[in-house]
């Protein structure tokens, strides 16, 4: 049986008409006290799961939106494709963030 010819049908470089290319962009978080966060993307990858220690910067990308968990939400920071991000309900130290993180494209 022959195998079929490579189809350019759903590449990234040549997506199908009326089929939206994915847009995948980087997301980074710099924990400024002990936290954790996990960031899971529109596909349902987690992109990142961990304890982070002050000083401690991780990098990721992803489809958007993500979804965000933060314990000891105060204690990070985010930026979302070169943008800072306010991370909502910064309240007290300890306590969690559970947000979307959405970008809109031009």
């Amino acid at each position: 049986m022959a195998t079929p010819p490579p189809s350019s049908r759903g590449s990234p470089d040549r997506p199908d008409d009326g089929v939206r290319a994915s847009l995948v962009v980087p997301l980074e978080i710099t924990f400024e006290q002990e936290s954790w966060a996990e960031v899971t993307d529109a596909r349902g990858e987690r992109v990142y799961y961990g304890l982070g220690t002050a000083g401690k910067h991780a990098q990721m990308r992803g489809e958007p939106p993500f979804a965000v968990v933060l314990g000891n939400a105060s204690g990070v920071k985010i930026v979302v494709d070169g943008e800072d991000f306010a991370v909502p309900a910064k309240g007290k130290p300890g306590e969690y963030a559970r947000f979307s993180v959405n970008v809109v494209s031009d």
